[in-house]
């Protein structure tokens, strides 16, 4: 999962720290990368399991981008 996900779930905290903590930027990185996710990434991820608890705030972050795309969210 992490290896999918990982990359979009780093920058989105990357981003995150650098705005001082503003709760919209992880959001508008997230929603970027679910936008753009293949449907190939979304058909992979159904076959495998979600996303497991742990892996602190880039884990939470991961976590919601899994599940969006699981749930076929689109802004």
């Amino acid at each position: 999962m992490k290896h999918i996900l990982g990359a979009a779930a780093h920058a989105a905290r990357a981003e995150e720290l650098a705005s001082g903590d503003r709760p919209r930027v992880p959001t508008e990185t997230l929603e970027w990368a679910r936008l753009h996710a293949p449907a190939s990434v979304t058909a992979v991820l159904r076959r495998l399991p979600a996303a497991s608890p742990g892996g602190g705030r880039v884990g939470e972050l991961l976590r919601d981008l899994d599940a969006a795309l699981r749930a076929g969210l689109r802004p």
